[in-house]
């Protein structure tokens, strides 16, 4: 670092605004050079300092951990700023940390030096509380969205040629979709043309991100030399790898990260793993490909083995968005709740969402809201789904068989049949959207996620109704309804990532249907006055049936988890950026043969907040 660039530098420092060029030099003495590497901390959360930085060269950014204890970026520091003063002046612990994203040159002064320069000349304290007004005020006002950064993000693909021609085609136009602020997708040619020299490897990247707040590569592994590959990710942010379902790719990723200082760069960092599924017997199972990485599988981009004969580029595009979004860290999530056939409502919300031509990455359900969830993974349009309950499910008479009433009042027979017929063997981790199912498990009141495993299996557990149908045995754990635990569960998807949250509720804040069933069950009201015999008869014929398959058991217990439910989704509100709560009181549990009046409900509801699902949603 020469004197005649920091001084350049410092004359355009707000903190040296309005000194001279002699005053200016001879403040400079006190200072000295410190240089740092991207990716290193320059101090963290709750250490105490001595000393106070201004930026020379090169770029850091200020980051805290927010609720869910993951880092966010606060700010940018560019050559100029000042970083570090308000523990050096309150003799306090740092609030944040602060990281290269650059290489980066500083001045550094410790507090000794400082209190004498702050005493000879005031009107560098004066410029010292002017910038610290400055922040204070762009904190308050300041719109996350704008100064979203991503650092350097390297995608590393691991699969065969045609492949990658086409995921890669689909994943980076999605990716420009996004249209990120300050964002630039990195020349790949230009790379290679260099990746023998670290050096100018390491400075194409820092120029990337001293003009960009982000910046993405996605590159080959087989057309890096070793050198290079190295060099770019000891400087990655970011890590996405992507790689074929089979031992060859798996085993070339996992030498590559073998190297001592790479597995300390990748545990440092977020690594998402995508895979490319082809069927086929020979591929590694997912449990295989995360042993042998150490690194969990986020995301399977499926391609079927006649995909190429098919050229099924509709489901390719949609998971590219998914995979997009996660590399982007701009998901959005969807949460289905339960609540029996009221869950159809969710079909009419579906169908609006795709008049909007809105797309969800991350899928959650519970109850007969993780069919929902599940129909929505698989990529079925609302069409798809309501067909599907017409065909399988469109009354309640082929779904609740009386058995003893030892532990419920129906037998599982049919619900597992019908679950049969719809999934088959497909597995939760096939989908093309990922998916979580939850339940709850009787005895240690526990959620329990599925996230992988069997779809049918999943569904069965989270649609256990207490007294209705029979609890789930599974690996120790006696499964129920989810509802009990978490009926809308937003939090699961925030979890994953989903930085914005739809919810849709199907459990009603009071319930219609209760008083609708002790009407037509009560003699009083049956056998009135002035009515004929004959519609009298009817009326008791009527109120037997209804005795008898809905016993008044079954009302009292589905209203009070009703209730419980209701209280749980106002406690839970803040976890969604948007929650969907259609009125379907006037509908009863088991009401599937009105399936067309409850779906219109979801719809026209959805339809009212259109303006808000615009704002907030993709």
């Amino acid at each position: 670092m020469t004197p005649q660039k920091l001084l350049h530098v410092a004359k355009k420092s707000p903190l040296f605004h309005s000194i001279g060029e002699k005053q200016l030099k001879t403040i400079l003495k006190e200072f000295r050079i410190l240089q740092i590497h991207k990716g290193d901390i320059l101090f963290r959360a709750e250490e105490r300092s001595r000393v106070m930085y201004v930026v020379i060269d090169g770029k850091l950014r200020l980051e805290k951990k927010n609720e869910q204890n993951r880092t966010v970026g606060l700010a940018s520091l560019s050559p100029g700023e000042v970083v570090g003063e308000v523990a050096v002046l309150t003799r306090s612990k740092h609030s944040g940390q602060v990281r290269a994203i650059t290489d980066a040159s500083l001045a550094v002064i410790n507090k000794a030096d400082l209190e004498r320069v702050l005493k000879k000349f005031p009107r560098v304290l004066r410029n010292l509380t002017q910038i610290e007004a400055l922040r204070l005020r762009r904190n308050i006002v300041r719109d996350p969205q704008k100064h979203k950064e991503l650092g350097f993000v390297l995608h590393l693909y691991c699969v065969k040629g045609r492949d990658f021609n086409l995921v890669e085609n689909e994943t980076r136009k999605a990716i420009e979709n996004e249209d990120l602020p300050s964002f630039v997708i990195m020349n790949t040619d230009r790379l290679q043309a260099i990746q023998e020299d670290t050096v100018a490897i390491r400075a194409q990247v820092n120029k990337a991100l001293m003009h960009h707040n982000s910046a993405y590569l996605s590159v080959c592994l087989e057309d890096l030399n070793e050198k290079a590959l190295q060099a770019l990710l000891l400087m990655a942010d970011r890590l996405v790898l992507t790689l074929s379902e089979d031992m060859l790719s798996v085993r070339q990723v996992s030498e590559t990260l073998k190297n001592k200082k790479l597995k300390e760069r990748a545990a440092a960092i977020s690594v998402g793993v995508f895979l490319v599924h082809r069927a086929s017997t020979q591929g590694a199972t997912v449990r295989e490909i995360e042993e042998t990485l150490g690194l969990q599988v986020r995301f399977r981009l499926r391609l079927d083995k006649d995909f190429w004969s098919k050229q099924e580029v509709h489901g390719i595009q949609m998971q590219s968005t998914t995979m997009a979004r996660i590399v982007c860290d701009s998901s959005q999530g969807i949460a289905f709740g339960g609540g029996g056939a009221r869950a159809l409502t969710e079909i009419g919300v579906i169908a609006e969402l795709e008049r909007n031509n809105m797309e969800f990455d991350h899928v959650a359900g519970t109850s007969m809201g993780a069919l929902i969830a599940a129909f929505y993974a698989q990529g079925l349009t609302s069409r798809e789904m309501s067909e599907r309950f017409q065909e399988f499910l469109p009354s309640d008479k082929g779904l609740l068989h009386y058995s003893l009433p030892f532990i419920s009042f129906f037998s599982d027979r049919s619900m597992n049949n019908i679950l049969r017929r719809l999934f088959g063997k497909t597995r939760i981790e096939d989908l093309p959207r990922p998916l979580t199912i939850i339940a709850a498990d009787l005895i240690s009141g526990r959620e329990i996620r599925f996230k992988k495993g069997l779809v049918r299996r999943a569904l069965r557990a989270s649609m256990s109704l207490p007294v209705v149908f029979p609890p789930v045995r599974y690996r120790g754990y006696y499964l129920v309804d989810g509802g009990a635990i978490n009926n809308v569960p937003g939090n699961v998807l925030r979890d994953q990532g989903a930085t914005r949250v739809l919810g849709v509720n199907c459990t009603p804040l009071e319930d219609n249907s209760i008083n609708q069933y002790f009407e037509e069950t009560n003699l009083f009201q049956i056998l009135k006055p002035g009515d004929s015999l004959w519609v009298k008869i009817r009326r008791v014929f009527k109120a037997i049936v209804l005795f008898l398959s809905r016993p008044p058991i079954l009302q009292i217990a589905n209203r009070a988890m009703n209730l419980e439910g209701s209280e749980l989704i106002r406690q839970k509100e803040r976890e969604f950026d948007l929650l969907l709560s259609p009125d379907v009181s006037r509908f009863g549990l088991f009401d599937f043969d009105r399936r067309e009046e409850i779906v219109d409900v979801g719809r026209y509801h959805t339809r009212s907040h259109t303006r808000n699902l615009k704002r907030l949603f993709r």
